[in-house]
């Protein structure tokens, strides 16, 4: 009996060995699997940051839409309500202030604060240089591996540019009903 007694310890604990080095790999492959999700879910939280800033972006060009297609609104409220909507459009909305510089008037965002930080962009109408828009980003704790000014925050103050050269000249041409008449003679 006794040898049978010792088989079956000698086998319980070559199966134990057996048990533990299979829960061992399972361990591995949990961990892996684990550090895999971990990676998935940082870059998916990356990925929905980045899409609400695009959304943002998106907002703020169609409250510039909305200004330039009031036609009761006059070009100075205009340009104002476009620099009140700007800010709302980029990453630090409650750090970023909008001057809009144009045939020598300035008007600037709710809040306005001059700063070091700033990217600015060229205003044209009929041809010539009418003015620039300036964005300037207040101090605030760097992100690592963020930059104050997304190159999309940068497109979209070229697209605001290019809708205030527009207006302008639109607004600067006699009314439409003129303009007709004047191409039909």
């Amino acid at each position: 009996m006794n040898g049978e007694h010792g088989a079956q310890i000698g086998r319980t604990e070559a199966d134990l060995v057996v048990a533990l080095h299979e829960a061992h790999h399972e361990i591995l492959d949990l961990r892996e699997q684990i550090a895999e999700l971990r990676w998935i879910e940082t870059a998916l939280r990356e990925r929905t940051r980045e899409l609400g800033e695009r959304v943002k972006e998106l907002d703020c060009l169609y409250a510039i839409s909305d200004c330039l297609g009031d036609p009761a609104k006059s070009l100075n409220d205009i340009l104002q309500a476009i620099a009140n909507a700007i800010p709302s459009g980029f990453q630090f909305p409650e750090q970023t202030s909008v001057a809009i510089n144009i045939l020598d008037q300035r008007f600037r965002s709710c809040g306005f604060r001059q700063s070091a930080d700033t990217f600015s962009c060229g205003l044209s109408a009929n041809g010539r240089h009418i003015g620039n828009m300036q964005v300037f980003l207040s101090p605030l704790p760097r992100v690592p591996d963020r930059p104050g000014f997304l190159p999309e925050e940068e497109s979209l103050l070229r697209a605001a540019a290019r809708w205030i050269g527009e207006i302008v000249e639109y607004r600067s041409v006699p009314h439409r009903e003129n303009v007709s008449l004047l191409c039909r003679r």
